[in-house]
């Protein structure tokens, strides 16, 4: 394992890239047979290259100046958990990734990034081993879920804390896949295309929805559904009827005066 730490003035800390500095700007990863584990915090890097490389299994950089993914990231094809977090990187191509069939998190936390999108042209083997992706704290203002179709393995997807209004696109999933968007903007969200029936778990509290989301049915196995602090005024129970593995529900922190209850259409496990 290499650990590089706090290799930069005090002057970067404050003011990034914009003041000279003979502190660690770049890093090669070169070929080598030993070294599993490498770890990059508080420094100025701005440039990682990596050669050819069959035994790296873990990439952090953390609180540094890299502004976009190294394209030969790709050199990495022993690597199971990539994360670079808390950098100034703008957008990320899934496409970069493609052909990385250890590759299972992937970590960009605490970035600037404005959109995602996946360029692969190709079957990647991406599609068959990432199962956790994590975008928390970035600047997303909409999600197309449509993205995500082919990540097959996918069981978990954090999206906190963005500024996301919109989540649409058409979206497929067999795992018993949660999906936290917690702490965004969303006025909208259109699951009418969805079909999950593993999914388990949808949490959508700190939000601006006004109208409870259409087609919960698409729902089937989710056992708990959080709508606290959000914009609700008129929810009625039946809303939820058809989600038949519901078992916990959180409304709690909206704009209700009355909720309605008093009818036979009503989630069948519902209960808290």
């Amino acid at each position: 394992m290499c650990d590089i730490y706090d290799m930069r003035t005090s002057a970067d800390v404050f003011v990034h890239q914009y003041i000279p500095s003979n502190h660690i700007k770049r890093i090669v990863v070169p070929e080598q047979k030993n070294m599993s584990q490498l770890n990059v915090a508080y420094t100025g890097l701005c440039r990682i290259d990596m050669e050819e490389n069959s035994v790296l299994a873990e990439l952090n950089v953390d609180f540094s100046n890299i502004d976009h993914v190294p394209p030969s990231i790709s050199n990495l094809q022993a690597a199971r958990d990539i994360a670079i977090t808390n950098c100034l990187i703008e957008s990320v191509d899934m496409g970069m990734f493609c052909n990385m069939p250890m590759l299972e998190q992937l970590n960009f936390y605490g970035n600037r990034i404005r959109y995602i999108q996946n360029n692969a042209t190709t079957n990647c083997s991406l599609y068959d081993s990432l199962y956790s992706l994590t975008l928390t704290r970035n600047y997303l203002q909409t999600l197309d879920m449509s993205l995500f179709i082919p990540f097959q393995k996918l069981v978990q997807m954090n999206i906190l804390e963005n500024r996301i209004e919109t989540v649409f696109g058409k979206f497929e999933s067999d795992t018993k896949l949660k999906i936290f968007l917690r702490k965004n903007n969303i006025k909208s969200i259109n699951m009418c295309e969805w079909n999950v029936p593993c999914m388990v778990a949808l949490d959508l509290r700190n939000n601006n929805l006004s109208t409870v989301p259409n087609c919960l049915e698409k729902l089937i196995n989710v056992t708990g559904l959080n709508l606290s602090y959000n914009q609700l005024s008129n929810v009625s129970i039946e809303s939820f009827a058809k989600m038949d593995s519901l078992q916990v529900l959180d409304l709690s922190n909206n704009n209700m005066t009355t909720i309605r209850f008093n009818t036979a259409h009503y989630p069948v496990n519902l209960q808290s």
